[in-house]
């Protein structure tokens, strides 16, 4: 029991062990990443962009 766990990090797409300092392990993870990390922000201004013309409408509507 007197063994321990180097310093390390996991992927953050396949969950493999990387460096501490590493988000990915390796180039086709970090492409898939940063895919990943788009398409939420897609999402995200999509959602921002929908409420604010339902805000517009719904204004326009009751004024």
């Amino acid at each position: 029991m007197g063994t321990t766990a180097t310093e390390h990090s996991h992927c953050k797409v396949c969950r493999r062990v990387c460096g501490p300092d590493e988000e990915t392990c390796s180039k086709t993870c970090a492409r898939q990443l940063a895919a990943r990390v788009r398409s939420r922000q897609m999402y995200t201004y999509l959602m921002v962009g929908l409420a604010l013309f339902l805000v517009i409408v719904l204004a326009a509507t009751f004024h």
